[in-house]
């Protein structure tokens, strides 16, 4: 099976979320906060639909 990654496809998606997405550079820090608070140390997460597609 062919490996599809591009580097050059996916090197522009970060900038593009950042400009499409209002507040998106406080987003992450707010949920590493409210994780915080309420999972435990040791705890785990189940992030579902989270993929790019």
């Amino acid at each position: 099976m062919r490996n599809f990654f591009s580097h050059r496809g996916c090197s522009g998606l970060c900038g593009g979320t950042r400009r499409n997405v209002p507040g998106y550079g406080g987003l992450l820090p707010m949920v590493r906060i409210l994780l915080a608070e309420r999972v435990p140390a040791h705890g785990c997460v189940l992030m579902v639909g989270v993929g790019g597609g």
